[in-house]
C-alpha cells in the first residue's frame, strides 16, 4: 500500500523561475505559499513567510540563475548569488517557523562548474552545498547535477532526478527520421551522457577529439602564466592570429565516428556559451555532417549564445528544458525548443513527500523494461475521495428510492498500477476536465536511472505493482 505522510505539503519559492513553480503548483493541484521577496534600500535580501508552516514539509523551488525583477519605480536584474541568499533566507526562516522538513528543490544547482579544486581556490559548489545544510535545509532536488561526485558534498539526502527520459522522448516525437541520426559528443566529458542518449535511442555514437589538446599544448608550451591558471589557454585566439593554428589542428584532430551525410545531434547537460558548441558543429561540416542539433537539459545561454547560435547557418535548433527560465530567449529566438519538466519535478516532490521510492519512477519491480506512467497521486487521491463521496451518497440515495426497471450501474474509478506499462493512462480531475498524464520511457526504453550497463534489478518498493 502506498505510504502517506503525516504532515502537511507545502510549496515555496522565490523568484528565479516563477512559471516552473506554477506549473509544478498546478501538477500538484497544491496552491504557492505566501512569500513575499524583496530587497531593502541598501541591496540585502528580504524575505518575509506569511503564512504557517509548523509541521509542515516544506518544498522551496529555487533554480541556480538570476531573474528580472520589475518594480514600479525601476527595472533592475538580480543575480545568481541573489537567488542564493533568497533560498538559504528562505529555508532558515521555514526553519526557525518549526517546520518539519525543509527541501531544497533546484533544478539547475548553482556553482556546478565549480566542483574541483584549483590551486589556492575553494570549492563553490560544496561551499553552497554546506551552506544550505545550515540554513536548515533537509534534502535536495535537483536535475542531472553537472558532475556525479557532487552528490557526496552533501552531508543530507540529495535526489538527483534524470531528464534523460524527457530528452529521448523528445528525440523520438520532435525529430523526423531520428533513427538516422547520429549522437555525438563535443568533448570527451560530455560522453557519458551522450552515449547514455544514443544507447537509449538506439542509434549510433561519435564523439569529437580536440578540445582537450588545446590545453595540452598550452602546457607543453609552457603557455601557463605565473599563477597557474589556464588563462593563455583559453585566449580567444583571433583568426590570423600566429596560435590559431595550434587551436584549429586541436579542434579538427578527428571525430570518432562516422557523421558523413549524416544528420547530428550534439548532447550535453549544460549549454552554456555558444563557442565550444559552434567550434563542434564547424568540424562536423567539415566532415561532412548535414543538419546539426544541440539537445542540453540545462539552457544557461550566457554571454548571448543564442544570438550567436540564430546566426549560424550550421546550427538547425537547439532543445533545452525549462529547469532555467527562457521567457527572454523564446520571444526572440525561432531556433530554440524548450521541453517542459514540471511534471517530472511534481512527481518527484510528491514521492518524497510520502516517502515513496523515486528510483520506480523510471523502472519497476518486473524486469520487462517497460515504462512508468507518472501518477499525479494528489489529484487521483482527490478523485477517489470524491467518487467515494458521491458512491455514498448515490447509495444512501438508491436504498431509499423505489426500484427501477432499469438499472443504473456506477462505473468504477480510472485507477493506475505503479509499474505498468507505460500506456496506461491516468485520469484526474482538474477543473472538471481530464488531464492526460505524461511518461517518462517508451516500451523500449532503458529503466536503468544511473546510465550503466547493468541489468534493473527488482526492487522492493512497497508501492510498485499496487493500484493507487
Amino acid at each position: 500500500t502506498m505510504t502517506t505522510s503525516v504532515y502537511s505539503l507545502k510549496l515555496m519559492g522565490g523568484k528565479s523561475h516563477p512559471e516552473l513553480l506554477e506549473a509544478i503548483s498546478k501538477h500538484l493541484n497544491r496552491p504557492i505559499g505566501d512569500v513575499d521577496v524583496g530587497k531593502f534600500a541598501n541591496g540585502e535580501t528580504r524575505v518575509e513567510i506569511r503564512e504557517s508552516v509548523r509541521m509542515a514539509n516544506v518544498f522551496i523551488l529555487q533554480t541556480g540563475a538570476g531573474h528580472k525583477e520589475t518594480r514600479s519605480d525601476d527595472d533592475f536584474t538580480t543575480t545568481l548569488n541573489d537567488s542564493c541568499m533568497e533560498l538559504l533566507i528562505m529555508a532558515s526562516g521555514c526553519k526557525l517557523a518549526s517546520a518539519t522538513k525543509v527541501i531544497a528543490v533546484l533544478p539547475y544547482f548553482p556553482y556546478s562548474k565549480q566542483s574541483k579544486q584549483k590551486r589556492r581556490g575553494s570549492i563553490p559548489a560544496r561551499l553552497y552545498a554546506d551552506l544550505l545544510r545550515k540554513s536548515g535545509v533537509s534534502q535536495v532536488l535537483t536535475l542531472d547535477l553537472h558532475h556525479m561526485q557532487m552528490q557526496g558534498f552533501f552531508d543530507v539526502p540529495i535526489d538527483n532526478i534524470k531528464s534523460s527520459p524527457l530528452l529521448t522522448a523528445y528525440i523520438r516525437e520532435k525529430i523526423p527520421n531520428w533513427k538516422d541520426h547520429v549522437v555525438v559528443s563535443k568533448n570527451t566529458g560530455a560522453s557519458k551522457w551522450a552515449a547514455l542518449i544514443a544507447k537509449r535511442l538506439d542509434v549510433d555514437f561519435a564523439m569529437i577529439m580536440g578540445e582537450q589538446f588545446k590545453y595540452a599544448e598550452a602546457l607543453s608550451n609552457e603557455k601557463l602564466d605565473g599563477d597557474g591558471s589556464y588563462a593563455e589557454a583559453n585566449l580567444e585566439l583571433e583568426p590570423d592570429d600566429e596560435n590559431a593554428e595550434m587551436e584549429d589542428e586541436a579542434a579538427g584532430d578527428g571525430v570518432i565516428g562516422y557523421v558523413k551525410d549524416r544528420d547530428c545531434i550534439i548532447v550535453d547537460d549544460v549549454v552554456d556559451t555558444a563557442k565550444s558548441f559552434l567550434n563542434a558543429a564547424d568540424l562536423l561540416k567539415k566532415k561532412g555532417a548535414r543538419n546539426i542539433i544541440i539537445i542540453g537539459t540545462h539552457g544557461l545561454l550566457s554571454q548571448g549564445a543564442m544570438a550567436k547560435f540564430e546566426e549560424c547557418p550550421n546550427i538547425e535548433r537547439v532543445v533545452v528544458t525549462n529547469t532555467i527560465c527562457q521567457r527572454r530567449h523564446l520571444g526572440t529566438s525561432k531556433k530554440l525548443d524548450v521541453i517542459d519538466c514540471s511534471h517530472v519535478i511534481a512527481e518527484a516532490i510528491r514521492r518524497v513527500h510520502h516517502n515513496e521510492s523515486l528510483y520506480s519512477m523510471y523502472t519497476n519491480q518486473y524486469k520487462t523494461r517497460n515504462g512508468l506512467t507518472i501518477a499525479q497521486a494528489h489529484n487521483l487521491q482527490r478523485k477517489k475521495f470524491l467518487h467515494r463521496q458521491s458512491s455514498t451518497t448515490l447509495l444512501a440515495e438508491t436504498a431509499v428510492q423505489p426500484t427501477s426497471t432499469s438499472t443504473t450501474s456506477v462505473s468504477a474509478p480510472a485507477t493506475t498500477v505503479i509499474g505498468q506499462r507505460a500506456s496506461t493512462r491516468l485520469e484526474t480531475l482538474e477543473d472538471g476536465e481530464a488531464v492526460p498524464q505524461k511518461k517518462l520511457f517508451n516500451d523500449n526504453d532503458n529503466g536503468n536511472v544511473d546510465g550503466d550497463d547493468d541489468e534493473d534489478e527488482p526492487t522492493t518498493d512497497t508501492t510498485a505493482g499496487e493500484t493507487i
